[in-house]
This record gives structure tokens, sequence and C-alpha cells, in this order.
């Protein structure tokens, strides 16, 4: 069994010079020599200082540790845990700093949502308002499986990684079983606000390669634009499936 993903990030407006969001996925074999799955997606938040910079260093920290832990340990849920929140947490330091530098008063802060995986068991974090889906093929079911945090006002965001202290920052932290019969959506809310996500999963469940993977996704992306959303859009899709290449 093989993970397969796919991923479209594009700027849905002019009103921002950059695209605000990154993502970034990679399979890593562990110190046993099993496939592990990370991958998140990040949406820099609106009106802060140079947000791209948020969301490209959170992507890039948490993929350069899997590469150097996971060669030399195992998969272990509670003992990978702790390591993510650390990283994260030096991600932030890091921001912060360059807030402190640079910002001239204002944050540069983003989301983070992401999984790790062994293909049983899945690690599931977040910070914000971007999600992780899972549509169940077989229940055809779509479940939400990360809490937003938002503020009182139902809009802004409460927590994200880049705005904190270090004792104030709060990520969340859910373990779920990986199915296999699953598609597993990472976006941003300029995906989810619009696009009919039970509608795509058939497709991108059945495609059979990840270039297949990632038109369907552009034309999901096509969808959400035509119905008036402005914001970039970002999704990262993981599927397992039998006899294809790691993609």
């Amino acid at each position: 069994m093989d993970f397969v993903s796919g991923a479209v990030c594009e700027q849905c407006s002019d009103r921002v010079h950059v695209n605000q969001d990154k993502f970034g996925s990679a399979v890593i074999k562990d110190k046993q020599g099993h496939p592990i799955l990370i991958a998140l997606v990040c949406d820099g938040v609106s009106r802060s200082y140079r947000s791209e910079i948020a969301s490209y260093n959170t992507v890039l920290y948490v993929l350069q540790w899997a590469a150097s832990y996971f060669p030399h340990h195992i998969f272990d849920m509670d003992k990978v845990t702790p390591r993510v929140d650390n990283i994260l947490r030096r991600c932030n330091r890091r921001i912060d700093v360059f807030s402190y530098q640079y910002g001239q008063g204002s944050y540069s802060c983003c989301t983070v949502s992401g999984m790790i995986t062994d293909g049983k068991d899945m690690l599931v974090f977040n910070a914000g308002d971007s999600r992780l889906y899972e549509m169940d093929m077989q229940e055809d079911k779509l479940y939400v499986l990360t809490k937003d945090n938002k503020a009182e006002d139902g809009y802004s965001i409460s927590m994200c990684i880049g705005a904190f202290e270090s004792d104030q920052l709060r990520i969340s932290y859910t373990k779920e079983a990986f199915n296999r019969n699953s598609v597993y959506f990472l976006c941003t809310d300029g995906i989810y606000r619009r696009a009919d996500l039970k509608k795509w999963g058939n497709a991108l469940f059945t495609a059979a390669h990840r270039s297949a993977m990632e038109e369907y996704l552009r034309q999901m992306v096509q969808e959400v634009r035509t119905a008036g959303e402005t914001d970039d859009a970002t999704a990262l899709v993981i599927v397992k499936k039998a006899g294809d290449s790691i993609g």
C-alpha cells in the first residue's frame, strides 16, 4: 500500500500581491523501513506582516524535522506528538523574532493543519481555521477531523503560529485511525467555504496517478473561483492505494 498525493495552491484575486498559502508533503521511511507520510497546509493570516513567510517557514521546519527524525526512529504516536509540538513552538519563536526585527509592530503569522501517518495510526495537528477532512468512500460521509480556533466574532481566528508567546500557544493534537477507504483533504478556507468536497472525493479516490489527481484539483479550484471565492485556495489530498508509486 502506497500513499498518493496531489496538491493545488492558487491565488484567486489581486487583493494581495503574493499567495499567502503554503503546503508540503513527504513520504519518509522510518528506522524499520516503513513509509511515514507527513503533510500540512498553512494559510497566512490576512492583514498580518508578510504572512507568506510564516507559512513558508512553518512548512519548511516541519518537513526538515521529519526528514531528520524518522530515519532514526520508528513511528510512535506518544513520542512523535511532543516532537511535533516542540518543532512548531521553535518555529513560532523564530517567526516572532522575524516580526520583532522587521514587522514594525505587526506580527507575521499563519494557520497550520497537518497529519502524520504510517497508514494505520494518524496524528492530526491544527492551529487556526485550516482544516483536515476525511471523505469515507464506503460510508459516503464527510468528516472534519480538526476544530477551528475562532474568536467571538465568528470570523477572526483565535490561534495561529507566529502571534503568540510560547506559553500562550495552543496547538490541538488528536489521534485517529487512518482509513484506506478514505480521501483526506488538507485545505484552507479558500477551498472549503465553497467546494463540494463530497462531489470531488470520488473522482480523487479513483484517480490513477498524481497528475490526474491534480487535474481534478485544478477543476475544483476553478469551481470555487467561479462561485466567487477571492481568498487563496489550497488543497492537499492524500489517498492510499495498492500498487501505485509514492506521489
